[in-house]
């Protein structure tokens, strides 16, 4: 079994602050951060740090901004896979009404 490695930011902190500071809007923000590489996760990471918005805001503004749109889909199918891998694995105990809220808010 191979251990993870950890992400490793393609862009630096200071590069982001830079872009965040220069941009003049999210959109235009996130579209420079994906040209440089970054990640999805890199994005919100970001957005977070930035924006000053909690982890759940951040990953919605990624995840709907026209920067990311081309994976959203693989993304929800992705975030619904696991899941539903964790929920019939019992590492997940939620109650019917509230699994369907999760779904529909995507957190």
């Amino acid at each position: 079994m191979t251990p993870f490695e950890p992400i490793v930011d393609k862009v630096s902190e200071d590069d982001t602050r830079a872009l965040w500071e220069r941009c003049a809007s999210m959109d235009q923000f996130l579209d420079e951060l994906r040209q440089r590489g970054a990640f999805q996760i890199e994005s919100i990471k970001a957005v977070r740090n930035f924006a000053k918005v909690d982890l759940g805001k951040a990953k919605e503004i990624v995840h709907f901004s026209k920067t990311w749109a081309d994976l959203r889909e693989s993304s929800e199918a992705l975030h619904e896979a696991l899941y539903q891998a964790a929920l019939s694995d019992g590492w997940v105990d939620v109650s019917a009404e509230h699994a369907e809220q999760m779904v529909k808010t995507g957190t």
